[in-house]
């Protein structure tokens, strides 16, 4: 009898740790849900149809295991299989760079980190077995209104794209098409992957176009403003023209009259140097008045052209002495 070469026997892979927790799992809830059925049979009550229903359904004879544990429900007959069947799935999916976890008793596979968002990057995982509605003779024989059928059924729910169910078949078992469930998790999340990344590209599009429309009004604002102090300047500027010209007619026409009043004046005694010293006062008074000055030092000239105001030759009134000689 010759030997086999070691190229031509299948290498064992190691089972995944969630396929043994899930078999310790299946395996105490089996004896707990066989203990319980042992006593109700002693107390003559009812047989316990299961230890959790699912969906409202009395599925008697399907164990479902306690623990946060991937979510199988099936008969003991199955158990083995199921078990066989997730491991075969999840090394599959390890394949692929997916990772499949357990939260708070929901099953799910996904890429990458599992903390991103459920729904639009997992996909909910379950496993069971199909039960179908018991017959007028089951439930005689068995009082149960769900008899477990034997058949396999995975579902794939709440993902980025369209749900999954495959179960088995006549002439096709789940185990021939495990490769449809992987792929539909690939696709489903390459293109939820997709969908994020145009998703993002749209989002950075808006926010550079909402940023540059923020610096444009900004821009607009800023030259809006200094439009405005240019304008307030210019306005500022004209306000003092005109302000400076008024102070300038008034002080030459306290100057015109100042002169005018000396023109007038007598030409001696005591009215005249009343007058006089009238004159200069008002002619200092007119002298704070005009801007010129001040104008000419804002430019850096202390030179004041404006001619010191020369009080008016109204002629002396003749002496009798003179007249006398005439």
């Amino acid at each position: 009898m010759g030997t086999t070469s070691s190229k031509s026997v299948p290498q064992m892979h190691r089972e995944h740790a969630l396929v043994r927790k899930a078999r310790t799992a299946l395996r105490d809830a089996e004896t707990l849900q066989w203990a319980a059925d042992r006593e109700r049979e002693r107390s003559g009550s009812a047989r316990l149809r299961a230890v959790t229903p699912i969906a409202g359904a009395r599925e008697v004879g399907v164990i479902f295991p306690d623990g946060n544990t991937v979510r199988i429900a099936v008969t003991p007959a199955l158990r083995e299989r199921s078990l066989a069947l997730l491991d075969s799935l999840l090394h599959q999916f390890s394949e692929q760079g997916l990772t499949l976890w357990v939260d708070e008793e929901r099953t799910f596979v996904g890429a990458g980190n599992k903390s991103r968002h459920l729904g639009q990057h997992t996909f909910e995982l379950s496993i069971s077995e199909i039960v179908a509605k018991a017959t007028g003779a089951q439930r005689a024989e068995s009082d149960r209104d769900w008899i477990a059928t034997g058949n396999w059924c995975l579902d794939l729910k709440k993902g980025p794209s369209r749900n999954l169910r495959i179960k088995d078949e006549a002439d096709c078992p789940v185990e021939h098409r495990l490769d449809v469930v992987v792929r539909h998790v690939v696709r489903g999340l390459r293109e939820a992957a997709a969908r994020g990344q145009r998703e993002e590209e749209l989002r950075v599009a808006r926010d550079a176009e909402r940023a540059a429309e923020l610096r444009a009004s900004a821009e607009r604002e800023e030259a809006a403003a200094v439009e405005r102090a240019r304008e307030a300047e210019e306005v500022g500027r004209l306000e003092a023209l005109y302000s400076e010209a008024s102070a300038w007619r008034r002080a030459a026409d306290v100057r015109a009259y100042v002169e005018a009043v000396l023109a007038r004046a007598p030409g001696d005694g005591l009215g005249r140097s009343a007058i006089v010293t009238w004159a200069e006062w008002a002619l200092q008074a007119a002298d704070a008045l005009d801007p010129i000055a001040d104008r000419l030092r804002q430019y850096g000239s202390a030179e004041d052209k404006s001619e010191p105001p020369t009080e008016p030759d109204i002629g002396q009134t003749p002496s009798a002495e003179e007249e006398g000689d005439d």
